[in-house]
């Protein structure tokens, strides 16, 4: 297998005949898709070689990924389609992160990031799919490179507002539960970053809203395996939101916008949980309320969005259920 990568990274970025460049991406999908750590340091190792094709005059193996980068705006649904899907694979590799940042690409990567127009292709939303994932593995290397800036590249270029006009477009559609996901786990990664947090409540009060209302609003008349799927939204939105309320700065919100039968679990599940299980009590919770607290519950959320993105909290009234800071 590790010998076959070389030949077919050369023909990724030699490839002049669309057969040709279509079934070299669509190996190296293949042989990526499981995340081999032996073929992801191949291609890593490959990808900062700087051999030269006599024949052609040009890289024969460097400029993987800036090849993959400059096809996300191709013309053709399938070679874009691939192309977003093997970056997305080899962003599982920190040496190709790294790479991809030498290579100043953020902006083409979150430039795909639109909201699309109406009647969408299922392709569409999966190249959306792909392109969140790439944010979501950019962002990890604040946590798991301890990399101070990874976060913040990526708001540089607006990475959150662009995501949450993602959510305000897809949260009342019902086929768009993986693509809602996707976008919740973009955000939770992020906020892992305090200034990123804080920033997403005071300068997003609308987009935070809509994730609010993603965990309590529950469409009625659902099929099985939609309630599933909108369980494990629900439980996206309940774990970014935690994320947020782990920062000093957010908490006072929530204690004003959560009554205390919400807020004592909503504080249990601990800071930085990221497996979603742990967030299925409380939303099981949640959705046992009645509608009538479900509705108080919504207003008071709402409401305290607008408040901490005009930082008056010393207008709010007093609940009789107040935590204090």
């Amino acid at each position: 297998q590790l010998g076959a990568l070389r030949p077919l990274a050369c023909l990724l970025n030699g490839a002049g005949d669309p057969v040709v460049l279509r079934c070299a991406l669509e190996a190296l999908v293949h042989f990526t898709m499981w995340k081999d750590a032996g073929i992801l340091a191949e291609l890593g190792r490959l990808e900062l070689q700087d051999h030269v094709m006599p024949q052609h005059g040009q890289p024969a193996v460097a400029g993987s990924l800036r090849r993959c980068v400059a096809l996300l705006g191709c013309q053709e649904e399938t070679h874009a389609g691939l192309a977003v899907q093997l970056l997305e694979q080899l962003l599982e590799a920190p040496e190709l992160r790294q790479q991809l940042r030498r290579l100043h690409a953020l902006p083409e990567i979150l430039g795909q990031l639109n909201v699309p127009p109406p009647g969408c292709s299922r392709a569409s939303e999966k190249r959306l799919w792909h392109v969140l994932r790439c944010c979501q593995k950019m962002a990890r290397d604040h946590v798991e490179l301890r990399q101070p800036m990874a976060v913040y590249e990526l708001r540089e270029y607006d990475a959150l507002g662009a995501i949450l006009r993602l959510v305000d477009y897809f949260h009342r559609n019902a086929r768009a539960s993986d693509l809602l996901r996707a976008c919740m786990d973009t955000l939770a990664q992020m906020c892992m970053d305090d200034e990123c947090a804080t920033a997403m409540r005071q300068q997003h009060p609308e987009g935070l809203n809509t994730i609010g209302m993603l965990m309590f609003e529950v469409p009625s008349g659902q099929q099985a395996d939609d309630v599933q799927q909108v369980t494990e939204v629900q439980c996206a939105a309940a774990r970014l939101l935690r994320f947020l309320f782990a920062v000093e700065r957010n908490r006072k919100a929530f204690k004003e916008a959560f009554p205390v039968q919400v807020l004592s679990p909503f504080v249990d599940i601990g800071n930085y949980v990221w497996a979603l299980e742990a967030y299925q009590p409380f939303v099981h919770l949640v959705n046992k309320l009645p509608d009538r607290e479900i509705s108080l519950l919504c207003e008071d959320f709402r409401r305290a969005c607008k408040h901490g993105a005009a930082h008056r909290w010393h207008d709010w009234p007093k609940r009789d259920n107040d935590t204090g800071d």
